[in-house]
């Protein structure tokens, strides 16, 4: 495994094989959630080189942890990957609630996040019910693993009594308002859900499958449906 030092190194090809020949590898980014890098490398000919050049390179060697064969084969951590492709947001009555924003954000290409801000204008609330159910893309979403109704006030005081709701709500809890008993007197807002913590949870907490997900929420309040927010991803 390639140990990080400088974003640009070089590293010998097999002595016994090509004793002039080196490798340049450009480090091209970072796979996210790991310290494995994703490169690209190149052979080059120490004798068309400059001697500083030639010198930085047999220094850098020094320089670099690399496990090698008779190939030089580099080792690099490969993770599945989840990102968001699109959400939906939508509101059954404004005058109840209404949302102030509902969007994903790509920062750059190891920083995305999805952020949404509920206005309530009716409060406080004593009753909430959520439905949450998983699709997979399948000719069209079709039902896969889960589909649970809670109530949500009973829900938050006691978490262990749905475990199913419980995986489903800490994919977004830690970035949200919502963690706390009723009533809610507030407005409800997730903000900057990075991709990678949902990653996480689809992919260590509970292995998914690849594919293309669909995750829908109704959400009820004081017995009456209020809102519904519905997230598209994929697993690669």
């Amino acid at each position: 495994m390639v140990q990080q030092r400088a974003p640009t190194w070089s590293i010998p090809l097999h002595p016994y094989t090509e004793e002039n020949m080196f490798y340049e590898c450009v480090q091209l980014d970072t796979v996210p959630g790991t310290h494995a890098l994703d490169q690209s490398c190149d052979a080059i000919d120490v004798s068309k080189l400059a001697d500083e050049d030639v010198d930085f390179a047999e220094n850098a060697v020094e320089d670099v942890d690399v496990d090698v064969d008779v190939d030089v084969n580099v080792a690099v951590d490969v993770r599945p990957l989840f990102e968001l492709t699109n959400v939906k947001c939508t509101s059954v009555n404004e005058s109840f609630a209404s949302f102030g924003y509902c969007y994903l954000k790509s920062v750059n290409r190891t920083y995305k996040y999805g952020s949404l801000k509920v206005k309530l204008h009716q409060v406080p609330i004593y009753k909430i019910k959520v439905n949450f159910a998983i699709y997979q893309r399948l000719n069209g979403y079709k039902p896969f693993l889960y589909n649970v109704t809670v109530d949500g006030c009973k829900f938050i005081k006691n978490q262990k009594s749905s475990p199913v709701f419980s995986f489903i709500f800490n994919m977004f809890a830690t970035y949200s308002n919502m963690n706390h008993t009723c009533p809610y007197d507030h407005d409800i807002i997730l903000e900057k859900v990075p991709y990678s913590f949902i990653e996480n949870h689809l992919t260590n907490t509970l292995p998914f499958p690849k594919g293309a997900y669909g995750f829908f929420s109704h959400w009820y309040g004081e017995g009456k449906k209020r809102a519904s927010v519905n997230v598209y991803g994929t697993l690669t």
